[in-house]
């Protein structure tokens, strides 16, 4: 500890060094009185990677630059840098991905009624210009919630996502769908479904969907004429696809109520790997191999986590929030390039997006 500063009965300020390699956990917090009466705040301190970006209340992308998109709240999407900070877009509704090169955002209002709008912003170097994308006129909800990118150039190259149609809300009678790159524009596809509420989570640079299709992890796969095939079910009911990185090779989600992994070599899928660490969801992936999963036990919370390959144990990092052990941290997503990871943290009971830098 550097110094104290006392300021009230109730309130004491103190200024403290960490070191480069404290572990990423709750404290205890204990302080004496002059008359050597002492207290302690149990598990109040918490050492952590994460950064709150204020202003905002969810963060669900990254650039492989560490530039950020979510929501912020009124008037809905944003973007951040780092270096340049919080930009408000002005459009209702959420940031739910950037691409690689921090150029484009996809993202959408949150709406259940015919108003609701999918929608694309890009940047030229000065400003940020909106443009709609096409829709059903008769879906409830259309709703863009990932965008793949070139791998040279990081220019946004494919959008997945899905529509509800019928009156059930937003997250029923799904059909997932995909966007493609029209002359300047964008063309949506639609893709063969499996069931009633099928959708399309996350896409690959080489064209690979993942999501799930009547309650079952599914791919939906280019099919070499401009269009992709029927969904290949990959695993049996109550599994889903949340990620897939950059070359369509590894895909990531939900097995046996934890977290998972699968492979594709050549068209044909692996069985369902598990990934140690007891995590309850397998979220996205970077193209370094490196998984990032939700609900990784620590003591009584359940945090993010990152493994590494080979999966093992030893290689599993568990992420800080930023708050007191009531709260909860969620992490949505990984940058392609590995080096930001982004979701949400309770601070004082209230909502705020985080990213954490990793090496």
């Amino acid at each position: 500890m550097i110094s104290t500063t006392f300021v009230s009965s109730t309130h004491l300020t103190a200024t403290i060094n960490i070191a480069p390699d404290a572990t990423i956990d709750l404290y205890d917090v204990s302080v004496t009185n002059p008359d050597k009466k002492k207290g302690i705040g149990y598990l109040l301190f918490e050492v952590t990677q994460a950064t709150a970006i204020v202003g905002t209340e969810i963060a669900y992308g990254a650039s492989v630059a560490g530039d950020v998109t979510g929501r912020a709240g009124l008037p809905g999407v944003f973007y951040f840098s780092p270096s340049a900070g919080l930009d408000t877009l002005g459009s209702p509704g959420r940031g739910f991905d950037i691409s690689a090169d921090g150029r484009a955002i996809v993202g959408g209002t949150t709406i259940t009624a015919l108003a609701d709008q999918p929608y694309i912003y890009t940047f030229d170097g000065t400003s940020w210009t909106y443009a709609n994308l096409p829709k059903n006129p008769s879906a409830v909800t259309t709703r863009p919630f990932s965008v793949a990118s070139d791998p040279v150039t990081g220019s946004p190259t494919l959008i997945g996502g899905a529509e509800s149609l019928g009156s059930n809300g937003p997250n029923r009678n799904r059909r997932p769908i995909l966007w493609v790159p029209n002359g300047g524009g964008w063309t949506k596809v639609d893709l063969a479904s499996a069931g009633s509420d099928d959708f399309v989570e996350d896409v690959s640079a080489t064209g690979i969907a993942v999501g799930t299709a009547n309650g079952r992890a599914a791919v939906w796969a280019p099919n070499g004429a401009g269009g992709w095939n029927a969904p290949l079910l990959i695993a049996a009911s109550g599994t889903y696809l949340n990620g897939v990185n950059s070359t369509g090779t590894v895909a990531v989600g939900v097995f046996g109520g934890g977290a998972a992994y699968w492979t594709n070599s050549g068209g044909v899928w692996s069985a369902a790997v598990g990934l140690p660490g007891g995590c309850s969801s397998a979220q996205a992936i970077d193209d370094l191999g490196r998984i990032l999963m939700n609900g990784c036990p620590k003591g009584s919370r359940r945090v993010p986590g990152l493994i590494a390959p080979p999966y093992a144990p030893a290689n599993l990092t568990l992420l800080g929030g930023m708050g007191d052990n009531s709260n909860t941290t969620v992490a949505e997503d990984i940058s392609r390039s590995g080096g930001t990871i982004v979701g949400q943290s309770t601070v004082r009971n209230q909502p705020v997006g985080v990213y954490w830098h990793i090496p």
